[in-house]
């Protein structure tokens, strides 16, 4: 196979070539940038994000290594707010998730779950366990556009057991039921708090 070395700046003159020394290319445009990030290092109720603004449509999120101290069988969701994270709302989501489960026992088996009217998405189900382990990449649209609703998609994973070791895959969508500009997002469980983890926060031009 023949590989072509392409110089950059034969399509966009603004852009530097880094040496040729293996080092890398600076000046490239990114089309994905990172706006916010937020480690968890002690017991945290809500991981909030205020980063939105004209500049992006869309919005990724990425939760990593989430664990959880509290009581067992919650799920996790996320929030929408109106005034900056002052707020936020509290009812009035609709969402709809399907979960496939393969575990030591057997499996794999599939379940769902949704709602038309409830107090957050859900993007990740209950965890049989008083520890919470997971992760998730959700997209985020139309946050600013009072016209449109609000809308998120993504998927996740999960620890559902840890006595018998289960995974779970679930892949989510939902939406604020009104069309309005939300500039803040929540990440919350439905009871307990996150004990560690990280979650990040991109903009996609």
């Amino acid at each position: 196979m023949v590989q072509t070395l392409i110089d950059p700046r034969m399509f966009d003159t603004s852009q530097a070539l880094g040496a040729h020394d293996g080092s890398p290319l600076t000046g490239l445009p990114s089309d994905l940038v990172k706006l916010a990030e937020t480690d968890i290092t002690g017991a945290t109720a809500t991981v909030d994000f205020t980063a939105i603004s004209s500049t992006y449509d869309q919005y990724m999120f990425i939760g990593s290594n989430l664990n959880r101290s509290g009581a067992a069988n919650t799920s996790m969701g996320v929030r929408f707010s109106n005034n900056g994270g002052s707020s936020f709302h509290s009812s009035n989501y609709m969402y709809a998730y399907c979960d496939t489960i393969t575990y030591s026992g057997g499996g794999p088996s599939v379940g769902s779950d949704g709602s038309y009217s409830y107090n957050r998405i859900r993007i990740m189900g209950s965890v049989n366990a008083t520890t919470f382990a997971g992760s998730f990449t959700m997209y985020l649209y139309n946050p600013l556009d009072s016209s449109h609703f609000t809308y998120v998609n993504g998927v996740s994973t999960k620890i559902y057991d840890v006595t018998n070791d289960p995974f779970s895959t679930i892949n989510f969508a939902g939406k604020y039921n009104t069309a309005e500009a939300n500039d803040a997002v929540q990440f919350a469980l439905e009871s307990g708090s996150f004990a560690d983890g990280k979650i990040t926060m991109y903009g996609i031009k």
